[in-house]
């Protein structure tokens, strides 16, 4: 554990960093989960790019749900216009 401050109480960010090896600066980022009674944190987890100067994303990976949701939004969108389609002939 490790002390934490900032506007997150009981929640989980990511926390953006940069890093020097042999003089050339790379990027990662830090997942903190701020506990919710005390001032103190854990660290999740952790990635740096290991190519320098290379950006790294934190946290793009869809949630399972967020992807259900898009194909449902597409299944919907294929089937209304079929049916668009039918009533025409």
């Amino acid at each position: 554990p490790f002390g934490c401050v900032g506007p997150w109480l009981g929640q989980t960010a990511y926390a953006g960093i940069e890093l020097q090896f042999n003089g050339l600066t790379h990027y990662g980022w830090l997942r903190i989960s701020h506990f919710e009674f005390s001032n103190g944190g854990a660290l999740i987890d952790w990635a740096y790019e290991t190519r320098p100067g290379v950006p790294i994303l934190a946290g793009a990976v869809p949630e399972p749900s967020t992807w259900a949701l898009l194909v449902g939004g597409g299944v919907l969108m294929v089937w209304f216009r079929r049916k668009r389609h039918e009533r025409r002939g």
